[in-house]
């Protein structure tokens, strides 16, 4: 399917280009898979040894809808040229939603409003621990906007497109009615901005900068968010002994264990020889100068504006797109 599949030998593109089309063409998509990422080698001589991600396990959207907990996992070869492959399943357990922003809300009417509502409310203290307090007592506004504006962007969407079809059904039958030419033209008005939102909305969620107006309505794409929503889970990992985990609480002491391990243990750091610091690269008198010089608000913003829209949210959920559309609000108050 891509070239950093393989290793060993050279396959062109152009080879790899017509089982790419057909797997797009059948709305099928490759489930999550854990265990050897290299499916087959040619048992040849070391030098000669090539390994390439020939086998997966390929599903259609009615697999997604109906089993979304199953996933692949590949075993070692052993003798074989292929590696074995068992479907497993591994039942998640629900956890509570993480907010995140989306990008849509900042086009709402009523998105300053409830902005202000919550910015304008007195905090006390320093101008980081009030800017991350009022970003905490903001995300219940948006959520409650999220609500009343976009629960439902997709079927909104949808209901439109059938009102207008009907609208001009009868206009077909009737052009002179003024009343259903006002109408469709609202409508029609109405629906471009839902499909805006309802694009925007699906590509942040896909992920995907390719993702073109019309793309959103495709079995393909949801296939695609239900794809990536189902590649980020973890079925299945190996601790730093080896062993290997696939439930939800032993996958979590996993990554707790492992990044425990990171962080060391607590030692007596040593005296620092000033002499040894010398000897590397250091900063020149100017260079100091520059790093202690004050931070323009125009550098901020510059660096803010340039951070593209779809990028991946911080840990509180906010995204560049929010800090753009408040900018007005939020910046210096």
């Amino acid at each position: 399917m891509a070239a950093n599949e393989r290793v060993g030998g050279n396959v062109p593109s152009s080879e790899m280009k017509p089982f790419r089309d057909c797997v797009a063409d059948c709305g099928i998509l490759d489930i999550a898979a854990t265990g050897a990422l290299y499916t087959w080698n040619n048992k040849q001589q070391p030098e000669e040894r090539i390994y390439s991600r020939l086998d997966m396990v390929l599903v259609n959207k009615d697999w997604c809808d109906h089993l979304q907990d199953l996933y692949a996992h590949f075993l070692p070869e052993g003798m074989y040229v292929h590696t074995p492959c068992i479907v497993s399943s591994n039942k998640q357990v629900q956890v509570k939603r993480c907010f995140k922003y989306f990008n849509i809300w900042g086009g709402s009417k009523d998105f300053i409003s409830t902005l202000r509502s919550t910015w304008q409310s007195k905090v006390v203290g320093t101008p980081m621990f009030k800017l991350v307090k009022k970003l905490k007592m903001l995300k219940p506004a948006l959520r409650q906007l999220n609500r009343e504006k976009f629960s439902d962007i997709e079927h909104a969407a949808d209901v439109k497109q059938k009102q207008i079809e009907d609208l001009q059904g009868q206009l077909g039958r009737d052009p002179s009615d003024m009343q259903k030419r006002a109408a469709e033209s609202e409508a029609t008005a109405q629906l471009k901005e839902l499909a805006a939102a309802r694009d925007s909305f699906l590509a942040q969620k896909a992920k995907h900068k390719w993702v073109q107006d019309g793309d959103s309505n495709s079995a393909f794409f949801h296939g695609l968010l239900k794809q990536r929503k189902h590649g980020n889970k973890v079925f299945r990992i190996e601790d730093t002994h080896g062993r290997a985990w696939d439930t939800p609480d032993q996958i979590q002491d996993a990554f707790l264990d492992y990044y425990k391990g990171l962080l060391g243990s607590s030692q007596a750091i040593g005296k620092i020889h000033r002499r040894i610091i010398e000897q590397g690269p250091k900063c020149s008198p100017e260079d100091c100068v520059a790093l202690m010089r004050p931070i323009s608000g125009k550098e901020v913003k510059d660096a803010l504006f340039s951070i593209p829209d779809i990028k991946s949210p911080g840990p509180d959920g906010f995204t560049s797109k929010f800090f753009k559309d408040a900018w007005g609000e939020v910046w210096e108050k």
